[in-house]
């Protein structure tokens, strides 16, 4: 027998009250005979008689009910022998599938054998028990739900990954088996733990079931693995540099007498390797891009394999950092100095000496193009108007997480802007109007805005409630105003880029303006994700074919949607994106191998508390039975007894 909370047992001095009560009951107080009364001494000592022994049985019911009551509160329990080859109960399989056990061990992935040792579990159980399997690779996966039929349970340990590349999430896989196991009928309640426990698992910091449920570990590691990965990679130099780019790669993990290489693939094909050398706190390689290189992404190997191959993979972001901008000149000219994307392109020339780089493009807007579009960050509308056809492409773009930049000029028609992009607008244009005497800007953010003169502009009205005034005119009135719209951002400007309008462009502001305003509208894409996480991708159209090339070689169609949530990443290295069969480098992004999932010495299962109930995997063993209930109708006996003792005593 034992109690689940001890400690409540100190309840057991509250006995003591009832007792002190009685005993100052029977405190005799002075005597005083009269006379009138003396005929009822008899009939009082029969009464007297009664009464003690009513409130003797008082006494011993209401000790009996506080303790009853305190050791419902310690929760008691009695030891039963029970076997498991007898016993129904139900059992929660936690089978650890991260990178970790993909390690391979005498021919087979640590996986495999948890997945053997598993139904070899499951073999053991007598019909009508219950069965739970979660997979503890992040994020966790309920693979079987209280299931009895037993048969269907070990088939479906066949179909775990062998390979998995995912992080672990121990912890709330453990969770979730004992939520699946409260939810069982059943009273024996197990839950069994496979895995390698190595430094990713952070299984000391579960919380593990403390009542009710036996606990029983099983470790399934690999002994002295013998594994290197590759840690690091370091961008050296710009694909437009007359060097080009180095890759200086650092390797990290158990070191080796055999010569390893590094070999670097882009597009899948092999182009360049390299030799390892050994360094003092590790190994490492260095590879070269030459210049004028095209591709956004590259994948390195290290070869030879060892006992965990998926670390040995990893894709390189080539200007991940990279801001896409397409300019859309509303007013070409055969002078390039003379467009009026001209001093937004040289702005944009200087901007890698300054913080990120930009890759611009720029289209007449004639030749404007839905893949020109598709592959941008930010589209600047410089004094163009859109024909109507373009609408929802335009809306899909900003609505899917692109931006838009509009600014004004003598070829912007007001009345189609208001037609034609209204609901994407964070106000509408107005007519243009010649100021007879210059205005100044004024802008928090840019203060030296103040120096340029402003002769023309294209008032905007009807501003939206959301809308962010990030610049105006020294009359008050708004120069420059943007929203969010769905998960993109529009702005608007009221005068020219160029100087037709304004003498902006040279002042020494101008670069720092538009770089903050692009930066801004473009904000930041997450290109390195997490295996198995999810990617934010444009949508095909009927027009546009979007597909994803996996580190494998497969390629993905996506569907027809504004945006696409891409969630197979289960492969480490990098993906490419295809336009139209056209390399979308905006859109490229590597998944990288979680760090901590390398690291393959076992730790041991975590050693549980002495409050905890930890077991072995054998066949027999003692199961739990609660007592409280048959406490509780002790209570509910003593309580009926005490009322009726006391209805006794009144008369």
């Amino acid at each position: 027998m034992g109690f689940g909370l001890p400690w409540a047992l100190a309840g057991l001095v509250a006995v003591s009250i009832p007792i002190l009560a009685h005993l100052l009951r029977r405190q005799k107080l002075p005597r005083q005979t009269l006379p009138t009364i003396a005929f009822l001494h008899r009939i009082h000592a029969t009464r007297a008689a009664r009464l003690r022994v009513v409130d003797m049985l008082l006494l011993i019911a209401r000790v009996l009910l506080i303790a009853a009551l305190v050791l419902v509160a310690a929760a008691p329990y009695r030891v039963v022998q029970s076997n498991l080859l007898d016993r129904q109960h139900a059992l929660a399989i936690v089978l650890d599938d991260s990178m970790s056990m993909a390690a391979i061990h005498e021919g087979k992935t640590l996986i495999e054998r948890a997945a053997e040792l598993s139904t070899e579990q499951v073999n053991n159980l007598p019909g009508g028990s219950e069965v739970s399997v979660v997979l503890s690779g992040k994020s966790p996966r309920v693979w079987v739900r209280r299931r009895s039929d037993l048969e269907m349970v070990e088939t479906v340990f066949n179909e775990i990954d062998r390979r998995s590349t995912r992080g672990d999430a121990m912890c709330d896989a453990v969770q979730t088996a004992v939520e699946l196991l409260l939810e069982s009928e059943l009273p024996d309640r197990r839950l069994l733990v496979f895995s390698d426990f190595a430094e990713g698992t952070r299984a000391e910091s579960c919380e593990w079931p403390s009542r009710g449920i036996r606990v029983a570990f099983e470790t399934v590691s690999t002994p002295d693995p013998d594994n290197r990965r590759i840690a690091s990679v370091e961008v050296i130099g710009a694909r437009d540099a007359p060097g080009g780019m180095r890759l200086d790669v650092r390797i990290a993990g158990t070191s080796t007498q055999s010569q390893q290489t590094v070999r670097m693939r882009q597009k899948g094909q092999e182009t360049q390797k390299a030799s390892v050398e050994r360094t003092a706190d590790g190994a490492e390689a260095s590879l070269s891009i030459g210049p004028g290189s095209t591709d956004a992404v590259v994948e390195l190997q290290l070869d030879p394999d060892d006992v965990l191959p998926a670390d040995n993979v990893r894709g390189v972001l080539l200007g991940s950092d990279t801001v896409h901008v397409l300019l859309v000149d509303g007013d070409p000219h055969p002078d390039p100095r003379k467009r009026e994307t001209a001093f937004l392109s040289h702005a944009l020339g200087v901007a890698p000496r300054i913080g990120r780089s930009f890759a611009v493009e720029t289209l007449d807007a004639q030749d404007l193009s839905e893949s020109a579009i598709i592959r941008s960050d930010v589209v600047v509308m410089a004094n163009a108007t859109l024909d109507e056809k373009w609408l929802p492409l335009i809306r899909r773009f900003v609505g899917g997480g692109g931006s838009l930049w509009i600014t004004a000029g003598d070829r912007v028609n007001p009345r189609a802007y208001g037609s034609v992009l209204r609901e994407l607008l964070p106000g509408r244009y107005t007519a243009t109007r010649m100021e007879a005497r210059p205005l100044s800007l004024r802008s928090k953010a840019l203060p030296e805005l103040d120096q340029a003169k402003v002769h023309g502009r294209t008032p905007i009205a009807e501003v939206s409630l959301n809308a962010v005034v990030t610049a105006r005119f020294s009359d008050g009135a708004a120069a420059m105003l943007e929203h969010r719209y769905r998960n993109g951002r529009v702005a608007m400007m009221a005068t020219t880029i160029d100087d037709a309008w304004t003498d902006l462009p040279y002042q020494p502001v101008f670069v720092p303006f538009v770089l903050d305003t692009l930066l801004r509208l473009a904000g930041r894409t997450e290109h390195s994700v997490e295996p198995h996480g999810s990617v934010s991708l444009p949508g095909s159209t009927q027009s546009q074919r979007i597909q994803v090339v996996t580190p494998t070689g497969r390629t993905v169609d996506l569907g027809e949607a504004d945006r696409v949530a891409f969630r197979d990443t289960g492969e480490i290295g990098a993906y490419r994106v295809l336009v139209n069969g056209v390399n979308g480098a905006r859109f490229a992004f590597v998944v990288d191998a979680p760090p901590a999932e390398s690291d393959l010495v076992s730790r041991g299962a975590p050693e549980l508390e002495s409050r905890f109930e930890a077991v072995t995997l054998d066949a027999s063993s003692g199961v739990e039975q609660p007592l409280a209930p048959w406490l509780l109708l002790l209570v509910v006996a003593l309580l009926f007894s005490e009322l009726w003792l006391r209805q006794i005593r009144r008369r």
